[in-house]
């Protein structure tokens, strides 16, 4: 056996609740991170430690002597805030995600990744790691454990079902009893099969690494057998999942379309808006949550791994998971088992690229995941609180984007942003290293965003020139550069699959080139400046709607490259 020891501390990083009262006593956590995300070896230190509440006189200078510390404060005025910490001898800041302190909210927020598992299948560790690291270090309010179900047997079963009761504690940690329903992808691929009760019989998709002899073929599938066992059960919910054998969705007419109230469109395998939309299209009413499926023990703190896959015959050497983990935010009334399903259950929930970014719509009072009636005459209201300055908000009907509101400040900057998947198969990363070089003038600085690998991002940067290594599997990624130019220079940008030319003088407006060969693969280029705020309120005037059917939901863009999604409302317009 090996001990694993993680690095030495090279950030911090601060949670905090996403909603408190007034006056209540709470605590923050500070986190010491090593290179690649882990919580960082044997840090301690002083710590200055200051609430934005400005009725608040907290300032004060901590003596930590932990990896992860804990730390009381207490706000005093209602309103949006956040927890400031400094470490001194480094030279680090950080601020935590937003708080909400709101004595008369009806949902407080609470932070889950629903999905992963641990050493005895494809993951690493025990059990126990797995959700001593979720609620003592991924710092989760909820969380679940999806073993890939044909390597479950029994006796596994019963550690998993004992392990979800011995880490529920209502008020702390809620647990959910879930597994991997892994068939392969034209039987229906990867679905999260979750029940709200601990005490249900595995129903697995076939045992062949876990069987003997003919229980080697046993099982039940396909996907749509599955949906005919628990057809019209109100206690167990079913979310399909790209993943290794990525899911394929059936027609709602040959299914009980009332377990699927969410599909996954973000985990470490990539981001996957494009299968929301797809369940949107085929009349699924869906919500959309973001998890992990990590596997290396770090639920809630999902980072890129280095482990690469090599397909010659497909030209194909990229890391199986190039992006964090993302994270769901569920509104409940309390942190139980019995509200956390019922967010579930009724769409109440929204998903995160990882942010802990506090999102809510209202449709004429109507709010995510509902399924109502409007006029054609209707406003969309969008409440926003990010980690990072917020840079855009899209507003969607299905997979049609009907309005785009960019929110940064000025024109001086140009903005180059590629995104998409390599496909929709298990292999989704595509090798994305490229350059700008501009043939005359100067390019003052570069920046980069979006860029979740640390070994990945800008690489080299000369007056002319700017160059980098990334990877893209669904997710955005690029730079923004400050350049003096004259309007005839050229500018060239190269991927591995683009190579495209622009004249200064013609980037005055958003320019997209899309990229056939792969999955929703583009290049979008554009002028821009800075964003600024983190807090954000606007209203998408929906006037003159078609009469008919639609599932309006938000995409929130931060400046950092962090992305948040409401689950859709369903709206038919009379």
């Amino acid at each position: 056996d090996y001990k694993i020891i993680a690095g030495e501390a090279t950030s911090l990083q601060v949670f905090a609740p996403s909603i408190v009262d007034p006056n209540e006593s709470t605590e923050v956590v500070v986190r010491a991170l090593d290179y690649f995300g882990n919580t960082a070896h044997n840090f301690s230190g002083e710590i200055e430690v200051e609430l934005t509440d400005e009725e608040s006189d907290f300032n004060e200078t901590v003596t930590i002597d932990d990896s992860v510390s804990f730390i009381p404060v207490e706000f005093e005025s209602a309103g949006v805030h956040r927890v400031k910490v400094t470490e001194p001898d480094h030279g680090w800041e950080v601020t935590s995600n937003p708080l909400r302190c709101d004595p008369q909210s009806e949902y407080k927020i609470y932070w889950g990744d629903i999905h992963g598992q641990s050493g005895k299948t494809v993951g690493t560790g025990t059990i126990d790691e797995y959700f001593q690291f979720a609620r003592n270090e991924g710092m989760l309010d909820f969380s679940s454990h999806c073993a890939n179900d044909f390597q479950v047997d029994d006796e596994y079963w019963q550690d998993i079902q004992d392990a979800i009761e011995r880490y529920h504690e209502p008020g702390e940690h809620v647990t959910l009893l879930a597994n991997e329903w892994s068939s392969n992808t034209v039987s229906g691929g990867d679905q999260n099969i979750y029940y709200k009760n601990t005490d249900e019989p595995l129903v697995a998709s076939g045992s062949w690494q876990d069987g003997e002899g003919f229980n080697k073929h046993e099982g039940v599938y396909p996907i749509e057998n599955i949906y005919d066992y628990y057809e019209g059960r109100d206690d167990v919910l079913i979310f399909p999942h790209q993943g290794g054998r990525p899911a394929r969705l059936r027609d709602p007419e040959d299914i009980d379309v009332d377990l699927t109230t969410f599909v996954e469109i973000n985990s470490i395998w990539g981001v996957f808006e494009w299968f929301g939309q797809e369940a949107i299209e085929r009349g699924y009413k869906v919500g959309f949550t973001c998890g992990s499926d990590d596997h290396t023990g770090r639920l809630g703190a999902a980072r890129p791994t280095s482990q690469f896959e090599v397909d010659e015959k497909a030209n194909l050497q990229a890391a199986d998971f190039n992006v964090k983990g993302g994270l769901t935010g569920a509104k409940m009334e309390d942190l139980t088992r019995d509200s956390l399903w019922d967010s579930l259950s009724e769409r109440r929930a929204y998903g995160t690229t990882g942010e802990r970014m506090l999102l809510d719509v209202d449709l004429d009072g109507y709010e995510m995941g509902e399924d109502v009636t409007i006029g054609q005459d209707s406003t969309l209201e969008v409440e926003a609180y990010g980690t990072s300055p917020i840079k855009r908000v899209d507003l969607f009907d299905g997979s049609e984007m009907i309005e785009s509101v960019d929110l940064t400040e000025g024109e001086d900057l140009l903005e180059f942003t590629w995104a998409g998947a390599r496909g929709n198969d298990r292999h989704k990363v595509l090798q994305a290293p490229g350059s700008i070089s501009l043939s005359k003038g100067e390019i003052h600085s570069a920046s980069e965003f979006g860029f979740d690998h640390p070994d990945q991002g800008i690489t080299r940067q000369t007056p002319n020139s700017v160059e980098w290594d990334s990877t893209i599997s669904g997710n955005y990624l690029g730079v923004k550069v400050d350049l003096d130019a004259p309007d005839d220079a050229t500018l060239s940008f190269t991927l591995p699959f683009l190579e495209e030319d622009f004249e200064i003088s013609e980037l005055t407006e958003e320019q997209v080139v899309e990229i056939e060969e792969y999955l929703d693969v583009s290049l979008t280029v554009r002028p821009t400046g800075e964003a600024v705020e983190k807090d954000i309120n606007l209203d998408f005037d929906l006037d003159d709607q078609e009469s008919g059917e639609h599932a309006y939901y938000v995409r929130v863009t931060q400046e950092n490259g962090g992305m948040a999604w409401t689950s859709p409302i369903y709206a038919t317009v009379e």
